[in-house]
């Protein structure tokens, strides 16, 4: 599904032509920014937010209606893990 005419898609599942299961979201330079699951066009479960000028992993955990929400790690662009707990509504 192409979010834009930029190149932004996501590669994955798809209902009704929104991103439904697991797959990934590509930035307009063909980087990933996120591989997971997605229900009705946002971020559910358990995924992992990438950097996308790096292709690095930011966070690693869970989500809910694009928040994140649950237990989660939050790296640096160095990949060192700077928390590692509960999250609500993308507050640690």
């Amino acid at each position: 599904i192409d979010f834009s005419d930029k190149g932004d898609r996501w590669e994955g599942d798809s209902l009704n032509g929104f991103p439904y299961g697991y797959g990934c979201i590509f930035n307009e330079e063909n980087r990933i920014i996120y591989k997971g699951f997605m229900f009705e066009g946002k971020k559910v479960c358990f995924g992992n937010d990438y950097y996308g000028d790096l292709g690095t992993i930011e966070y690693v955990g869970d989500y809910y209606k694009n928040t994140r929400n649950g237990n989660g790690k939050l790296y640096d662009k160095k990949n060192e893990c700077i928390y590692d707990g509960e999250w609500y509504n993308n507050s640690n």
